[in-house]
């Protein structure tokens, strides 16, 4: 049942995969624990079904479960995602399978602090990786530099999540816009300033002399890949990424911080918020209204003119 719980999410819902694994591993737990709960079962019998079993769950079931897990010190964060998985699997027994228990919904998530995001100081970061790429080019490594510079530039300089980013496919570029697919299968134009585009187009030329035969590389290939010609792993990246700030000497990097520092960036430099909401996918009310509102050339050279990539020395 979870299994197929898992696809509705994927397939119905347009989860990302990260979350659903999450939701999964979440209420595989909370189903190992109720099994072992006799005083909940104890008028249960061997031949009933699932569907007839998951009825015996009650709220007192669920905080009990909630309250083992703050004695293994997970956090308040970790159990607020876990009631909402709890909340999103009985609400799809109840429409997909007729199962009704409302005892996931009759809790309450912790009440949680709202936690700032954390810039990374992205233009120290494209500076060392375009030096690496510079130091790297004699001993015949340049697509590997200029492959994680040519990432990090997208995800700073288009606000791109690090699975969007993963995602694109070379088709995916159309002139000086990228279509990115965000959360929810949501469709979006991204514009890519000229600069920016240049290394994207000389990445691509390296990774195709990697590849050997153009012929085994579609035009809808992945854009970024790794060491065996399949796309790029997130891990790799976060790996990476760690490595560069220790090189800096920074505490911490990560793809998402990137990413917040273009908000960051493009806010302080005096570009309406709405469009910041749009260029990063949030939603919002009246985003696709404000987003539609605006010509794509208006959008571009807005973009142009705020963002301080634009005024930074890439060569």
């Amino acid at each position: 049942m979870v299994q197929k719980w898992s696809q509705y999410l994927l397939h119905m819902k347009r989860m990302s995969p990260h979350t659903v694994r999450a939701y999964v591993a979440d209420t595989t737990q909370f189903l190992i624990f109720f099994q072992d709960q006799k005083h909940d079962l104890s008028s249960a019998t061997p031949a009933m079904t699932f569907h007839q079993l998951i009825s015996f769950v009650t709220r007192e079931t669920i905080r009990t479960w909630l309250f083992t897990r703050k004695t293994r010190k997970i956090t308040d964060r970790s159990n607020a995602r876990a009631i909402a998985a709890l909340r999103a699997f009985f609400a799809f027994l109840q429409e997909q399978e007729g199962v009704i228990n409302e005892a996931a919904c009759l809790l309450r998530s912790p009440r949680l602090p709202r936690l700032l995001p954390k810039p990374a100081p992205a233009q120290l970061l494209l500076q060392h990786t375009a030096q690496v790429a510079v130091d790297h080019a004699a001993d015949g490594k340049t697509i590997w530099s200029l492959r994680d510079y040519v990432l990090y530039m997208l995800i700073y300089g288009c606000g791109l999540r690090i699975s969007e980013a993963l995602q694109l496919n070379r088709n995916n570029i159309h002139g000086d816009v990228l279509v990115i697919y965000g959360k929810g299968g949501k469709e979006r134009l991204v514009p890519i300033m000229s600069s920016l585009l240049e290394q994207v187009q000389r990445y691509i030329q390296l990774s195709h002399q990697y590849l050997q035969e153009a012929l085994q590389t579609s035009h809808a290939s992945p854009l970024f890949i790794g060491k065996n010609g399949a796309r790029l792993n997130a891990s790799v990246v976060r790996k990476n990424m760690t490595q560069a700030a220790a090189e800096i000497h920074t505490p911490k990097l990560s793809p998402h911080m990137l990413r917040h520092s273009c908000a960051t960036d493009l806010i302080n430099a005096g570009l309406d918020i709405k469009f910041v909401q749009e260029l990063l996918g949030h939603r919002s009310i009246g985003t696709t209204q404000i987003y539609t509102a605006v010509a794509q050339k208006d959008i571009l050279s807005i973009y142009k003119k705020h963002h301080p990539l634009e005024s930074l020395n890439i060569d």
